[in-house]
């Protein structure tokens, strides 16, 4: 069974407001008794790309917007195509995934707002690391 397959039982966010502190602070993250999650290597592929999307982006000083959102769609619906993970980890990975759809939206709405939703992909990323190898 793929992410694509699951049930969905973790709600989108309806704005980009997600994180107003520590990124995790916002997240319904949670360790495995104390580790990292287990996540099979495509998950773990995906969000490196997709960080290193961010990353360039910002480092380049773009402003298309359009095609950094593009980028990370690809990305994520690779990250939920080649899933196999199961249980708790694969519901730790959708409390982790989910917050990223409303910020992709937001990166086409007004230059504000599309610049705080980079700025908050570029914090959230790195979270998937704490939680998970």
């Amino acid at each position: 069974m793929s992410c694509a397959d699951s049930d969905k039982k973790t709600a989108t966010p309806e704005s980009s407001e997600l994180h107003t502190g520590s990124p995790e602070g916002h997240l319904n993250l949670k360790h495995n008794n104390g580790s990292k999650w287990q996540a099979n290597a495509e998950t773990t592929e995906g969000v490196q790309a997709m960080q290193k999307h961010v990353t360039t982006f910002l480092e380049e000083e773009s402003n298309d917007y359009t095609t950094l959102k593009t980028q990370l769609e690809t990305e994520f619906a690779y990250v939920f195509e080649k899933c196999t993970m199961k249980g708790e980890s694969h519901d730790q990975l959708h409390n982790f995934l989910y917050p990223m759809k409303a910020l992709f939206e937001d990166l086409t709405k007004d230059p504000e707002t599309a610049q705080k939703a980079v700025a908050n992909l570029n914090q959230h990323i790195p979270v998937y690391f704490q939680y998970f190898e």
